[in-house]
């Protein structure tokens, strides 16, 4: 006859378990993603600390710094972007806005052409 398992042993499948979940999430989070999975379920809470002490991978290295100098190439271009629309609001700004009414209406409708008379 099969023995009825015990209150606890439902909590150590949960721990497990969830020892797997976190092992593996904190070695993706360095790259090794699979090797925490595999940490996590053979040596359980243990592996959970084993895969936080993994080194990360090369690729997740060049990845990381990929993602750095495509950040920093970033932030150069909205900088150059905000200074040159700087520039130009000054450059607006340095116009005179005050212009006398018969003087500009003076300039945008001249008066018409007087014939030559002889």
């Amino acid at each position: 006859m099969l023995a009825m398992p015990d209150d606890a042993t439902g909590f150590w499948v949960i721990l497990w378990i969830g020892s797997i979940i976190a092992a593996a999430s904190a070695g993706g989070a360095r790259g090794q993603g699979l090797a925490g999975l595999a940490y996590g379920f053979l040596l359980g809470p243990l592996g959970l600390i084993v895969a936080a002490t993994l080194p990360p991978s090369a690729a997740w290295e060049v990845e990381q710094r990929l993602d750095i100098e495509a950040e920093v190439q970033r932030r150069k271009r909205v900088a150059a972007e905000d200074a040159l629309q700087e520039a130009n609001r000054r450059e607006r700004d340095a116009r005179p806005t005050l212009i006398d009414p018969a003087v500009d209406r003076a300039r945008r409708f001249p008066p018409p052409a007087q014939p030559h008379a002889e």
